[in-house]
């Protein structure tokens, strides 16, 4: 069952390895941001519950690289289990944002005393931003799926040559009083209803031809 026809401009193939490239750079941005957020700020030596999440987050998006990485092999090869891994890994990758975007913005008001800090409008704003994109993201990447296993959605089948209406220029046929014929046709008319003959003045012949037996004798 196709989702969606096109992913922005392109069809679901092309888009699949689009999302396959877009995963791949979130993936290293949000291991670049938990980095330069907590490690580079000593902040998971103070507080533990930041050491978890840095180390979490750091398993699942080196784990999301690896099924972007087989989204993009199976996507170039057209092999249908080989997008499954990705499809799976940005279900549970949603889930766990999810709840780490609202155990960090909840940690962080109490850490910092306020309620909306300058961190968690970057953070949330980021992880909506992200949300949406995964979402349409998922949705190319399962109809290139269902496509696979319905047997399209290969490079032959979107680069195959497209159908065009051959159209026959035949000539003109007619006959000799300009009638034009159709070339083709089931049932055609007669040839005497098409050439009809001149009219012929025919004699009268008698009918009974004694007398002309008896003239000849």
């Amino acid at each position: 069952m196709a989702v969606i026809k096109k992913f922005f401009f392109w069809n679901t193939r092309t888009g699949s390895m689009m999302v396959a490239f877009y995963s791949l750079c979130v993936a290293v941005i949000c291991i670049s941001l938990f980095l330069v957020r907590y490690v580079g700020n000593n902040k998971i030596q103070e507080y533990t519950a930041y050491c978890v999440v840095s180390y979490m987050s750091f398993v699942f998006y080196t784990a999301y690289i690896v099924v972007s990485l087989t989204l993009v092999a199976g996507v170039y090869v057209d092999k249908r289990d080989l997008l499954f891994p990705w499809l799976l890994g940005v279900s549970l990758l949603v889930i766990y944002e999810l709840a780490t975007v609202m155990f960090l913005s909840v940690h962080h008001s109490h850490q910092e005393e306020t309620a909306f800090s300058d961190w968690t409008i970057v953070f949330m704003t980021f992880f909506i931003v992200r949300t949406i994109g995964n979402v349409y993201s998922f949705m190319c990447v399962y109809t290139q799926y269902t496509e696979l296993g319905a047997g399209r959605g290969t490079y032959e089948f979107f680069n195959k040559p497209e159908r065009r209406s051959v159209v026959c220029h035949l000539p003109v046929i007619t006959t000799q009083h300009q009638i034009p014929l159709p070339p083709y046709i089931e049932d055609p008319p007669p040839y005497a209803t098409l050439n009809p003959l001149p009219a012929v003045v025919v004699s009268e012949i008698p009918t009974d031809p004694a007398p002309l037996y008896e003239e000849i004798s």
